[in-house]
This record gives C-alpha cells, sequence and structure tokens, in this order.
C-alpha cells in the first residue's frame, strides 16, 4: 500500500542505537504471550532490524489465516498477511488513526510513550465472505532519542463493540476518543489550502501571494505539514493526504 510504503521510508530514516537490537529479545515474550493468554494476533515489529515476528492465536485460525500457536517471522515491519484481510474503508481510518496517534505520542518522553495505547475496531475477512468484528491496538517503544525503534500490535475478539476509535493511557485509564470527524482535523483548513497549491506545482513564494501571508509563514505550514503526516518531502505529502481523501 502506497501509505505503508511511504511510512516506511519514514521510519527507516530514524537514527538507532545499537544496543536496541540485543534488547529485542526482552520484549518477543510479550507478544507471545498476549498470543497465548488472548488468544490473540500479536505482531511485534523492530524497526531498526525491519522484522516483523507474529504469534498466532484463535483468533489467526477463525479469520484463516494460521492455526493456533504458529509463528511467523517477516522481513517487513508490515504484517501485509493480516491486513489484507481488513475492509479496505476499515484499514484507511486506521492508517488515519496511527497518524495521529504518532503525532500524539512523538510529543511524549519515551518513558510516558509506552503508556499509551491506540486501538480501532475493525471488520475483518473470515475466508468465508463473513466479517469479524476485530479490536486493534498498537503501542510504540521509543528510544532515548525519541525515535519509534518497535511497536507492538494486537488483533482480539472484543468485549465490546461501542468502544469506538481513541487512544488510551493505560496508567490512569483515560480515553481520548478519535472520532471520524477528529481524523479529518488533522490537517487544519489552512495546511489543506497549502497542500492543495502544493499539489499545482506552486511554489512557497506565489503561495504566500495567492493567500496574502508571507513566505515564512507557508515555510512553517509546509513543516507543520510534512511533521503530521510523517513525510519526507512536498510529493510524499501531497500523495498520502489525497489518498487519505484529507485534500
Amino acid at each position: 500500500m502506497e501509505i505503508d510504503k511511504q511510512l516506511d521510508l519514514q521510519l527507516h530514516s530514524q537514527r538507532f542505537h545499537d544496543t536496541e537490537s540485543g534488547a529485542m529479545e526482552e520484549y518477543l515474550p510479550i507478544a507471545r504471550a498476549y498470543a497465548q493468554t488472548e488468544n490473540a494476533i500479536a505482531v511485534m515489529s523492530n524497526l531498526q532490524a525491519n522484522v516483523s515476528h507474529i504469534y498466532y492465536g484463535a483468533l489467526g485460525e477463525r479469520l484463516g489465516i494460521a492455526k493456533r500457536g504458529t509463528y511467523h517471522r517477516l522481513d517487513t515491519i508490515w504484517e501485509e498477511e493480516i491486513l489484507r484481510h481488513v475492509h479496505p474503508d476499515d484499514l484507511r481510518r486506521k492508517q488515519l488513526g496511527e497518524l495521529n496517534f504518532f503525532n500524539f505520542v512523538r510529543k511524549e518522553t519515551p518513558v510516558k510513550a509506552q503508556d499509551y495505547l491506540f486501538q480501532s475496531m475493525l471488520r475483518m475477512n473470515d475466508g468465508q465472505r463473513q466479517w469479524v468484528e476485530v479490536l486493534h491496538r498498537i503501542c510504540y517503544f521509543l528510544n532515548t532519542d525519541g525515535q519509534i525503534w518497535l511497536a507492538l500490535c494486537l488483533y482480539t475478539l472484543p468485549y465490546s463493540s461501542a468502544i469506538g476509535d481513541c487512544i488510551f493511557d493505560s496508567s490512569t485509564g483515560m480515553l481520548y476518543p478519535i472520532s471520524k470527524e477528529h481524523l479529518q482535523t488533522l490537517l487544519s483548513q489552512r495546511e489543506k489550502a497549502i497542500l492543495r497549491l502544493i499539489r499545482q506545482g506552486l511554489p512557497s513564494k506565489i503561495i504566500a501571494e495567492q493567500l496574502s501571508i508571507s513566505i515564512h509563514t507557508v515555510n512553517r505550514h509546509r513543516q507543520n505539514i510534512l511533521d503530521k503526516l510523517n513525510c519526507n518531502n512536498s510529493i510524499e505529502a501531497c500523495n498520502k493526504a489525497k489518498e487519505l481523501r484529507l485534500i
């Protein structure tokens, strides 16, 4: 998927510590335990090594992906064998939510960031043309430089279908709901206007003249857009915003 490819480039441009590679062995049992105790599908992705470790509980069998107790190692941080079962509309919403979560978490310290989870409800195909409601949760682990080097994704059957998309602080029990309207406000109206003009190939000087603002303000908005969409350049930002239907 185009969005995943763009995120992949951004995430792998981060600076990692050499010691983080060895620390991976400390985290794998966590994913394995979730799969066993919650019958979940647990994905532990190492962004530094570009590797994912997937442990399947009973949910894997229900979705027709893999038998309970199965372990897969993938040479990518994207669990495509799972994501292809997600309803396309829910997959786009999940990606938008994770962008919000990315911007939310990176403002926190590495210790506090681990307290937060992003969760959303997904419709997933069981291989028999039946849709199963699945609760998706993700948490990030940051290094001392504030870069995300490890991600844990969980897919489980929900206790309730009324949870909705939200960010959850596991240390306080606080919920931060993310509505459909909130997802669409990832970019401000001014940022959307500037991004539309960027898509037309206009330079900052012309954009500033058309919007009656300074070039400095245009450039500041451009940087904010890149940060919010987790992109390296304006072309990536335009493509991602279009695919996410933000513009």
